[in-house]
């Protein structure tokens, strides 16, 4: 088996053991961001996935992360920009050091890099996820008893 598919493989049982933590952080976000009606608020989880995805090295995101941080209080309630950095820089870099010692060949700096991105990817995936979970169950219930989108967007009158 090539490395790459190896890399999938491993990637998948290290994002496994990484799940509860990106829930954890995508509930957080979803208090912290969630009750804001802005959409500024709700980008700025949009925002750094499409960051990750775009990025071509994990510091790129790690930047991002601290840039957001340093320009919005909100990403300091609840430690979640601690614990995020956290995770990014040293259990990702972590997981992908296991992910290299388990290959039959040892990976190049750049290849390292690539599995720690992909790693950071999936697990912003799974964060947001969260995310968008928790916001979902935050509106529906400051809805009115019995209410459902189609009645709170048109008034009552859909028929």
């Amino acid at each position: 088996m090539t490395n790459q598919r190896l890399v999938r493989r491993y990637l998948t049982v290290e994002i496994e053991k990484l799940y509860d933590k990106a829930t954890r952080l995508g509930e957080v976000a979803g208090r912290i961001f969630g009750g804001q009606r802005s959409e500024r608020s709700r980008s700025q989880m949009t925002n750094l996935l499409n960051v990750a995805n775009r990025s071509d090295a994990p510091a790129r995101v790690i930047s991002h992360v601290k840039d957001q941080a340093g320009r919005h209080n909100e990403w300091h309630q609840e430690n979640f920009a601690a614990d995020l950095l956290e995770v990014l820089e040293q259990d990702l870099r972590a997981a992908a050091s296991r992910i290299a010692d388990r290959l039959p060949s040892p990976p190049s700096e750049e290849e390292f890099y690539e599995i720690h991105l992909q790693l950071i990817r999936e697990f912003i995936v799974h964060m947001k996820a969260e995310y968008e979970y928790s916001r979902t169950l935050a509106a529906a219930s400051s809805r009115p008893a019995g209410a459902n989108y189609a009645t709170q967007r048109h008034g009552g009158n859909r028929r």
